[in-house]
């Protein structure tokens, strides 16, 4: 028998919605305020993702709140490396608080006691997602983790691989996790990468805003520094 916890720790969590999703799609979960969901991890994607083996079921979770620095960008090795060698072949205690759009559960995750959200976050190895989660135990993490100038944090100017309410001035997300595909115009900005390539582009290229262009950069260094090279189209 698998146990579901709903947690209400988010203030943005559509439980209906959780509940509904996941009998429809697996038929067999049965849900108690009591006991905890322990599933087995059985993949690491990377820093925020995994996935967990359930009554021969495969779900893929996406840990709530946290945002880990995407493929080839500055961490994400470290990030990914960190994740599985906590995560991978052990049951972790799971509290889920919302699906996203790739019908990921959204989830608090517990191993040996510890939040490994917070973990993660006071690490350097991911960012506090403040789009989604105004949890405060996240928010001192963050804190703890930028006043150390560790990982993320380690040269002291590095940008979360989303953007926060307080960069973006046009452009919404359309799920959790998940980027628009229009480029979000940022005070400031001065490149923009594109995710698929991993190029950047100056501000006057005509592919500065193109469909998979939603990587933001302040400066030439910080774009390298996250493994994107420059376009030739624009030499930027």
């Amino acid at each position: 028998m698998v146990h579901l916890v709903i947690s209400h720790r988010s203030n943005y969590s559509n439980h209906f919605r959780v509940l509904i999703l996941i009998l429809s799609i697996f038929g067999l979960l049965f849900i108690s305020p009591v006991h905890a969901w322990n599933p087995t991890v059985v993949s690491v994607e990377d820093g925020d993702t995994f996935s967990v083996n359930s009554a021969g079921h495969t779900l893929k979770i996406r840990i709530f709140g946290v945002d880990c620095p995407e493929k080839y960008a500055f961490m994400a090795d470290e990030a990914t490396s960190f994740t599985r060698s906590k995560l991978l072949g052990k049951k972790v205690n799971l509290t889920p608080v919302d699906i996203d759009r790739y019908d990921r559960i959204v989830a608090w995750v517990n191993i040996d006691g510890v939040n490994f959200n917070r973990l993660l976050i006071e690490k350097g190895l991911a960012w506090h997602y403040t789009k989604y989660s105004d949890d405060t135990e996240l928010k001192e993490a963050e804190q703890i983790a930028r006043s150390r100038m560790v990982g993320v944090w380690g040269k002291g100017s590095q940008k979360p691989g989303h953007l926060s309410d307080k960069q973006a001035t046009t452009g919404t997300s359309s799920a959790y996790g998940v980027k628009s595909n229009t480029a979000t115009t940022v005070r400031g900005a001065v490149y923009h990468g594109n995710r698929r390539s991993r190029k950047f582009h100056r501000s006057s290229c005509r592919h500065y805003n193109c469909k998979n262009c939603t990587a933001i950069f302040h400066s030439r260094d910080e774009a390298i520094d996250a493994g994107y090279v420059p376009a030739g189209c624009c030499k930027p």
